[in-house]
């Protein structure tokens, strides 16, 4: 019995498990098995994500207006929608084949240019996949033909390691922490009226990790990217979504940090990131990252302008991992119910197959 609860709970895990930003609390629809208010059955064989056709079709109903990064960027501020959803798509290569399909969904709800695809390519992580690196490339080809807004999903700490060796590179998180807490203070200013809205780094003693070198570097390394992003996509990357990084620099200053930081926001290296403080002053931070029960009932979501997180994995697999979390719930309460069967039993980690995709031409 016990072994079976950390199957499930170790899957639960595997499936949730994200790499961009911050998550939102999740609760669990009383009814998993289909969409609301959607003819599952004709959407598979149409479209093949049901969730994220009905969420659409149902927000577009409640009267919402759905938008991709630039024409968010470019808008009056002062007379932006009271119902509007940004709509960010995270592209890791897991998220592929899911990706073609919102796209498909969103031209039949929606029309064109209604999402920005922040796409993975080239991450230092994943640089020697060769067969992930085109697989990414072909996905952009495809967008590219249907004028999508396309830019780059990147970790600026893993970019920067890359190009980089400071003289902390192997220190832990503890060590680091230690360092960052005596010498440096993080300030967020949201004044407009001063040096703008975003983040500065203060130093309290003295530079020890030389923070300012790094900002200097940085910069060359995002424009490194940028040149390279463009040569291979023939697309111009103009700003970027963080995603995270299990460098242990990035559980000190993280990513989104990094690029809120008011220096490299004014560098000319990007306009901006989906992270950034003057953007929360707008939108509302509506994530799939904790796999929560709005995607399978879009009537949860109260009337706002939202930037939307959508990774078209965890859509396209909203019901499976839906039943492995009521499944594993259950066999948890049964485990309670008898003590005794968890006794000399030991747990065994599920394996995930890292999914091919084959793209149409």
């Amino acid at each position: 019995m016990f072994e079976r609860i950390m199957s499930l709970i170790t899957g639960i895990f595997l499936l949730t498990s994200l790499s961009c930003g911050k998550s939102a609390d999740a609760t669990v629809p009383a009814d998993t098995s289909k969409p609301k208010g959607t003819d599952t059955s004709t959407v598979n064989e149409k479209f093949g994500m049901p969730f994220y056709y009905n969420f659409i079709s149902t927000m577009k109903k409640q009267g919402y207006v759905f938008w991709d990064f630039e024409k968010f960027y470019y808008a009056d501020k002062s007379k932006l929608p009271q119902k509007l959803i940004v709509i960010r798509h995270d592209i890791h290569g897991r998220d592929i084949e899911g990706a073609v399909k919102a796209n498909e969904i969103e031209k039949n709800l929606l029309g064109k240019r209604v999402a920005t695809y922040f796409v993975q390519w080239n991450d230092p992580t994943e640089m020697s996949d060769l067969y992930l690196q085109q697989q990414y490339l072909d996905f952009i080809n495809l967008l590219k033909k249907d004028t999508v807004d396309v830019q780059p999903h990147i970790s600026a700490n893993d970019l920067y390691l890359y190009y980089d060796a400071p003289s902390w590179k192997d220190k832990d998180v503890t060590a680091l922490k230690s360092i960052f807490d005596e010498c440096y203070e993080i300030n967020v200013s949201n004044d407009s009226s001063a040096s703008g809205i975003g983040t500065t780094i203060k130093v309290k003693t003295k530079d020890s990790m030389n923070l300012k070198g790094m900002n200097e570097r940085m910069i060359e390394v995002l424009k490194i990217y940028n040149s390279k992003w463009e040569t291979a996509t023939g697309l111009k990357p103009r700003y970027y979504a963080s995603h995270g990084s299990h460098a242990a620099i990035n559980y000190v200053l993280n990513n989104q940090v990094i690029l809120d930081q008011l220096s490299l926001l004014h560098s000319g290296a990007y306009l901006f990131d989906t992270y950034n403080t003057w953007i929360a002053n707008y939108l509302t931070y509506l994530s799939d990252n904790s796999i929560p029960s709005w995607i399978g009932n879009p009537s949860e979501v109260k009337p706002g302008r939202y930037q939307l997180l959508m990774h078209p994995w965890v859509w396209d697999n909203y019901a499976r991992t839906m039943a492995i979390r009521q499944a594993a719930s259950a066999a948890a309460a049964h485990a309670v119910a008898k003590p005794t069967d968890l006794v000399n039993h030991t747990p065994k980690t599920a394996a995930v197959n890292k999914p091919k995709v084959q793209l149409k031409k």
